[in-house]
């Protein structure tokens, strides 16, 4: 199976659970029988353009985005948001409660987090990119890395 077709498979399961849809209940929606639903989620066939099109208009993301980028990121970002419902829940009626001051102060402190995680994103994605492009199978710090660099020299490799 090629690559897209994985990423399509991957993303149907991704995007179905996040819609919190059982495959019976997508495949209703798609108007196609639960085994076929199931059979394109495990790789077994392949969605014909009618099919991709449904799953896009369900979903609300483009044909390209279906078949192509992997949404293992969002799935992860809606899980901590899900899990991060009950203390959203306490916060929201304290903050509702604060002088328009504090909440000010409080949005600028949440937006400075922001930039700063999307700095340390950039920053972790281009040594990513760097580490792949020289083909260091080694990240700086990685286990493996720190114990070529401390092990024991051979007592006559420091003599010349």
């Amino acid at each position: 199976m090629n690559q897209e077709f994985e990423i399509l498979q991957a993303n149907m399961k991704i995007l179905r659970i996040l819609s919190d849809c059982s495959q019976e209940e997508t495949a209703e929606k798609l108007h196609i029988s639960r085994s076929t639903y199931a059979s394109y989620e495990a790789g077994f066939r392949t969605p014909d353009l009618v099919v991709l099109q449904k799953l896009s208009r369900l979903y609300d993301v483009s044909l390209s985005d279906l078949v192509y980028l992997p949404l293992d990121d969002l799935l992860y970002s809606q899980l901590r948001i899900k899990q991060n419902l009950d203390l959203f829940s306490e916060i929201l009626p304290l903050y509702e409660n604060l002088s328009p001051s504090a909440k000010n102060r409080i949005m600028e402190k949440i937006n400075a987090l922001r930039e700063g995680e999307k700095l340390l994103t950039s920053l972790h994605r281009f040594c990513t990119f760097q580490l792949e492009k020289t083909g260091s199978a080694e990240a700086p710090g990685s286990p493996n890395a720190s114990e070529s660099a401390n092990s024991p020299k051979p007592p006559n490799a420091s003599r010349s």
